[in-house]
């Protein structure tokens, strides 16, 4: 975002093309005999438009595109997660997620498959999945984060817009040749709840966050 003068009674716009295809564009108004400031705005493939109080729009999907979705606010939670729920359900060594806001997480198309879950907390959860190509894409209904959605940081459509991992949690699951980052380590929940074996074949609960 820029500012540019322009003289009285003159207004100018001038639209440029980057080689990425994001668009500048500087919009001139004019108001009194010393002109007025002109206000560059940039604004993204993703529709994003900066310094005009326009939120930005953060976009996902699953692999087929089938299911996608939107958020505006950017998230502070997001973490590593090695807990064997995490490892099947997404067929890697880990799962990354990040938290938002339910009344900010909005599905733009597609009919997840949800799969209720009881973790290793004995919390309450559902996974949803693509029914077409079967990416895991988020996790709602928690009932130990009321309120909460958490979204599998890969389904995002420009990662890179998300800060890093601030903690890596149930790393008693790390798969032996994995390199814990430089953050808070934890060998389950943060918090240390946790169901013992029994209570665990009691409930049906499985070795999840949640």
């Amino acid at each position: 975002m820029g500012l540019e003068h322009v003289g009285p009674g003159s207004a100018k716009a001038l639209i440029t093309f980057s080689p990425a295809g994001t668009s500048r564009l500087l919009i001139g108004f004019v108001a009194g005999p010393s002109g007025v400031w002109v206000l560059a705005v940039s604004v993204t493939e993703r529709g994003y438009i900066g310094g005009v109080g326009m939120s930005e729009k953060f976009t996902g999907r699953c692999e087929c595109g089938a299911v996608t979705y939107e958020f505006s606010k950017a998230p502070d939670f997001v973490a590593n997660c090695y807990c064997k729920d995490c490892q099947r359900s997404s067929g890697a060594v880990m799962g990354t997620y990040f938290s938002v806001a339910a009344d900010d997480f909005k599905l733009l198309s597609g009919n997840p498959r949800s799969y209720p879950y009881i973790a290793a907390s004995g919390n309450t959860l559902e996974r949803n999945f693509c029914p077409d190509c079967g990416a895991r894409v988020f996790t709602d209904k928690l009932s130990g984060f009321p309120g909460q959605v958490f979204v599998m940081l890969g389904s995002l459509d420009n990662p890179e817009a998300v800060k890093p991992p601030i903690m890596e949690i149930f790393t008693k699951f790390r798969i032996s040749w994995t390199k814990a980052l430089d953050v808070p380590q934890y060998p389950g929940r943060p918090d240390g709840k946790e169901l013992s074996p029994a209570e665990r074949e009691k409930v049906g609960a499985g070795e999840g966050c949640g």
